[in-house]
This record gives structure tokens, sequence and C-alpha cells, in this order.
């Protein structure tokens, strides 16, 4: 509870700020369908840092395709060196717009931030605040490396369609590879690995 606590108090204070930033900066959503970076100020990224989760934490805003009504987060996992994904969590939010005539109502926010226990705590500010999070993973040996890869770039929004955000690895030995979350489709690139994980979002 205190960490979903933390972290919505921390998103809640971005947003407060980009309220505070001039007009044309407080618009930082897609000016079409699609999903990206969100493009933090200088005081934004300070309060990242403040908070120690300036390399730890993504935030992405989206413009939702008019027909989707629904986005979901999956969150998948291979351990033990295997290569097939297994989903381990997530959450669902409706998108539904019906009896909404502003464009804007199309459009929210996605954070996600990584924690030391290894869960990941989510948000989604979409007419309304959204919180998930993840169990936290523990190993039988110490961790000795560990490496991530966050969205860094637009992507068109196809409905039903997953969108892979981040990659998240974790491993004993002496070997970490390079990744990037589209590492999702070929999970085969992280063979002997402790633990990887990815998140997808899927507009539906």
């Amino acid at each position: 509870m205190k960490r979903i606590l933390s972290f919505i108090l921390l998103f809640g204070s971005l947003l407060t700020l980009t309220a505070c930033s001039d007009a044309a900066d407080s618009s930082k959503v897609p000016d079409k369908t699609g999903l990206e970076p969100y493009a933090l100020s200088e005081k934004e990224q300070d309060l990242l840092v403040a908070f120690g989760i300036q390399d730890k934490a993504q935030i992405l805003s989206f413009r939702a395709p008019e027909e989707t009504t629904s986005l979901h987060i999956n969150v998948y996992q291979l351990s033990g060196g295997g290569n097939e994904w297994e989903n381990i969590g997530g959450g669902d939010v409706s998108l539904d717009t019906t009896g909404m005539e502003s464009p804007e109502q199309q459009s929210g926010t996605f954070t996600m931030q990584l924690r030391k226990d290894r869960s990941i705590d989510f948000d989604i500010d979409y007419i309304g605040h959204f919180s998930f999070e993840t169990e936290p993973f523990t190993f039988d040996q110490e961790v000795i490396g560990s490496t991530w890869s966050f969205l860094d770039s637009f992507q068109n929004i196809e409905p039903d369609t997953e969108i892979p955000v981040a990659v998240i690895v974790y491993d004993s030995g002496n070997h970490m590879p390079s990744c990037t979350p589209q590492d999702y489709f070929d999970p085969s690139n992280f063979e002997g690995m402790d633990l990887v994980q990815a998140v997808t979002l899927e507009f539906e």
C-alpha cells in the first residue's frame, strides 16, 4: 500500500508541475493516434532525480484510437533460462468514452516504476487514476547484474496488437546482454538469463 501511495504522489506531483508550465508545454500527448515517451520538463526531471528513480521510471503519453474501449497492461516473465513468456499480471483500464464529445478524452498517460524487490508499479491517468503492481521476485542466489530498456520513440497504435514498452533482465552470472523492448518478440535472445520481464500495452 505504501508503495502504491508513494507512486501516486510522485505521478501527481509531475502532473502538477506540468499544469503550472506554459500552455504549449502542457499539451504533451501525441497529436495523432499513438504512444510516445512523455516530454519531461527540467523541473519534472529534477523531481525524478530527487526521488532517486530517474533511470528506473518511465512515463508514456498516448492518444488511443477512437474505436478502442480498453487498455491492457501485460507483464510477462522468463525464468530459469526458458524461452517462452509466462503472463504474471498486469491490469485492464476502460477507455470507453460513450457520451463524451471531447477528443482529449482519448488521451492519457502511462507510468511504470521498477522496484528494488523486482516488482513493478504502474499508474494510468485517464479520466481518473488507476494503479497496479506485480509481485516481488526472490532469487535463490545473489543477482550480480541487471539491465533494462524502455520504449524511446513514437509507436503507432493498432487495435488488438501488443506494443512492447519495457524489457528488464536480471542474472547471477557475469554476462549481461544488451536489450530493447522489441526483443519481446524474440525471447531466445535471453537464453540462460535468470529472470527476464517484459511489459506490453494493448489497446482493444
